[in-house]
């Protein structure tokens, strides 16, 4: 598949004021969006793509019985460090971190609403390293399909506060001491009431209106997208030849006055070949009022094609390609379900506006962090949830300088699940360039690769033993860097009572590179334990 061409120019009207506005770490807006931008369960208006029923955000489904409820509970841990500041191995000191977490987790699942909110207060004390101090910093997920009228309106809503990166090349983890140089609080809001329906039989129909703002903290400026948003799909299990169109109308505002607006259509006609196959062709329009091709064109239409290929209820494949006006984009989704074995692909490679991906992304960034112990099937009690074994999580693509850039990116995972043994296996590749290059603005170019291998052993219904390997490689020609991120961890996690889980491990993790590449070594032990009032 043709990767997008350059080269695009900024809008000649534009201030200079604007590359400020996409300086910093944009990690937040191009990266932090919730998985692929047309992937499953996200947007594929402006593809021509079919507009599945999976992509309504209608939850989990309903439970009759109506139930709320609220779990209070309160974490702490301890982390004992040989570089605590992740410092270069001359400088690099002795210290202990402590923290302590009060929080709570709420949850619906009613025939009106589907929710689950997260909030955790997370305080620390850092004594040793360079320095001794105290902080607080805060941790919030939330999300929620909520039921207005009978069958025709309802409302979702998300909102996320967490910490990412800023830069791939400094320190990357923000869990063994405060490492305020490389850590910017991020924040994502969004509500999007919709009305959804059928017709004609198994025929889907959507109207969608989105506000979402987005404060990627740091130096960065915080920004507003609203947009209007329509799907409709005929019958495509009935009907010999079926049609799909979809439209998306967007507008993005910076806090110092700056905008830009575009908008998108796809339009695909269906031909099922067999029941288990089906086939699409149609057109694609695109416009950005900053997004130039080499002809100096900020719109225009192209062919695309689809194809739909589900051979049994527990597989998959998805494809969708259009040629736009500034190139080719192109997404491809495949899951497979065996009896103890999962896969599952997601590939996309076109220009992506982080401003506007994730329509259900969660401050989990799926392909844009390397996997932790969290997405592991079976480590997913006390590790997936403790600061101390999360530790170095992100891929810190803090480099970003626009919040729109051309994107290549796959990531794999296989996993295996048994009755005391589970493996999970992740890759992924996600290569990133300014795609609107403003005046005397920097521009990003930053290629990352890298995969995580998750091993569990059940001991028995209360004890299970988990050890995980990642390593992570960015480059960048721009800042002539490169970095190669490698981490071990070994926990023991053990069900002290039916509200206690403790938690005892040791992880060692370094990182070598060039140019601006902090190269450091550290081992650790940490141990936790989380009580549920």
């Amino acid at each position: 598949m043709e990767r997008a061409k350059p080269p695009v120019r900024a809008h000649p009207g534009r201030s200079l004021a604007l590359a400020a506005a996409l300086m910093g770490p944009v990690v937040a807006s191009a990266q932090v969006g919730g998985g692929l931008p047309g992937g499953v369960g996200g947007s594929m208006s402006g593809m021509g793509g079919a507009f599945y029923p999976g992509e309504m955000p209608s939850g989990v489904g309903p439970d009759p019985d109506g139930r709320f409820s609220v779990k209070p509970g309160i974490r702490a841990s301890v982390v004992a460090s040989d570089n605590l500041d992740l410092q270069p191995n001359s400088t690099k000191k002795f210290g202990m971190l402590l923290e302590v977490m009060p929080y709570v987790e709420a949850s619906v699942n009613s025939a009106r609403a589907v929710g689950y909110a997260f909030y955790g207060l997370r305080g620390q004390i850092r004594d040793g390293g360079n320095d001794s101090t105290n902080e607080i910093r805060h941790e919030l997920l939330a999300r929620g399909d909520f039921k207005v009228t009978e069958d025709l309106f309802r409302v979702y809503v998300r909102a996320s506060v967490f910490d990412v990166n800023t830069s791939p090349f400094g320190v990357s983890s923000f869990d063994p001491g405060s490492q305020s140089a490389n850590r910017s609080p991020y924040k994502d809001f969004e509500v999007s009431p919709y009305l959804s329906g059928r017709f004609d039989g198994d025929g889907i129909w959507l109207a969608r209106y989105r506000l979402r703002y987005i404060d990627p903290g740091s130096t960065s400026q915080s920004n507003t997208l609203q947009s209007m948003s329509g799907n409709v799909r005929s019958d495509l299990n009935r009907r010999r030849i079926g049609w799909s169109v979809s439209a998306d109308v967007y507008a993005v505002d910076y806090e110092r006055g700056l905008s830009y607006n575009g908008a998108d259509i796809g339009l695909l006609g269906w031909y099922p070949v067999n029941p288990t196959l089906r086939l699409g062709v149609g057109a694609a329009y695109s416009q950005n009022e900053i997004l130039f091709n080499a002809q100096g064109e900020n719109s225009g239409w192209g062919p695309s094609a689809a194809i739909e290929w589900t051979p049994d209820a527990r597989s998959f494949v998805r494809a969708l390609w259009a040629d736009r006006y500034y190139g080719d984009t192109g997404t491809v989704q495949a899951v497979h379900r065996a009896a103890n074995w999962t896969f599952g692909l997601d590939y996309f490679s076109g220009v992506n506006d982080g401003n506007r991906s994730g329509l259900d992304g969660a401050s989990g960034t799926g392909l844009f962090d390397v996997p932790t112990a969290g997405g592991n099937p079976g480590a997913q009690g006390t590790s997936g949830q403790n600061s101390a074994y999360q530790g170095s999580t992100s891929t810190g693509s803090g480099i970003a300088n626009s919040p729109i850039v051309y994107v290549d990116a796959l990531q794999a995972s296989v996993g295996w699940l048994g009755r005391r043994n589970t493996v999970l296996a992740t890759l992924f590749v996600n290569n990133r360039r300014t795609a609107v290059a403003f005046a005397d603005g920097p521009v990003e170019d930053l290629d990352q690769r890298g995969g995580s291998l998750g091993f569990t052993h059940r001991l028995d219904a209360r004890n299970a033993l988990n050890l995980t390997a990642r390593q992570i490689v960015s480059d960048s020609p721009l800042v002539a860097s490169r970095a190669t991120l490698s981490s071990l961890w070994a926990t023991w996690d053990r069900r002290l009572t039916p509200r206690a889980t403790a938690l005892l491990g040791g992880r060692v993790q370094s990182q070598r590179g060039d140019g601006i590449t902090v190269v450091y070594n550290e081992a650790a032990l940490f141990a936790s334990i989380d009580y549920r009032f």
